[in-house]
C-alpha cells in the first residue's frame, strides 16, 4: 500500500500525480517488489521513483510518499 502527495497545485501538480500513479501501477509494483525471489523489495520502488521524479526536472515539484508492505502471514 502507498500514500502519495504532490507539492503544488494546478495542472503541473496534477500531471505529476497522474504520472506517479501510472509508475505505481499494479504491474510495476509487482515487478519492483519481487526481485529474484518472493521477498518484497520496496527499496527498488523508491529508488526508481527518485530517479524518475527528480525535483530539478519537475519545475521544483516533488512527491512525498509512504510505502508499506503488509505481510498478513506473519
Amino acid at each position: 500500500s502507498y500514500v502519495i502527495d504532490v507539492s503544488g497545485h494546478g495542472v503541473p501538480a496534477a500531471l505529476l500525480s497522474v504520472t506517479a500513479m501510472h509508475a505505481l501501477s499494479l504491474d510495476a509494483l509487482t515487478t519492483a517488489l519481487h526481485g529474484c525471489g518472493d521477498e518484497p523489495r520496496p527499496d527498488r520502488i523508491v529508488t526508481d521513483l527518485n530517479r524518475r521524479f527528480c525535483a530539478s526536472d519537475n519545475s521544483g515539484l516533488f512527491l512525498t510518499m509512504i510505502l508499506a508492505v503488509l505481510d498478513t502471514h506473519t
